[in-house]
């Protein structure tokens, strides 16, 4: 039966380059069960900001970092070339504790889907 019901959101993939990842944090996503990806998990430690997000970019990852600067820098310039990314969560590492930030991260996985996050960035200190 094809329907008119309500299509299931597709709940984002995370992935925590090596600036944050924080092993309370990923455990609680994936117990909640969010898709989590780090980057020494996939051999890309190390890389450039940009390399960063562009793996990410090209297996649906949203990049979660504690590098401000670069990745709205990064952000700006995909936008004014026309690229796409999966989208960008920048949180502050030491601005929560453990459980903030496990909560923070939690409302806002759960509220936004894979396709509201395209192309956007998401500050963690705007989502009490």
């Amino acid at each position: 039966m094809e329907g008119g019901g309500p299509h299931p959101v597709v709940r984002a993939a995370a992935y925590f380059d090596e600036n944050f990842a924080r092993a309370e944090l990923i455990a609680a996503l994936r117990d909640a069960g969010y898709e989590v990806h780090r980057a020494i998990d996939h051999g890309t430690s190390g890389w450039p900001d940009e390399r960063q997000l562009e793996f990410a970019a090209s297996r649906g990852f949203v990049v979660v970092t504690a590098d401000r600067a670069d990745f709205l820098r990064l952000h700006a310039a995909w936008m004014r070339a026309g690229r796409s990314h999966a989208g960008i969560v920048i949180l502050h590492q030491d601005q929560y504790s453990v459980g903030e930030r496990i909560r923070r991260m939690l409302r806002l996985m759960d509220a936004v889907s894979a396709e509201e996050f395209v192309d956007r960035v998401h500050f963690l200190s705007n989502w009490e």
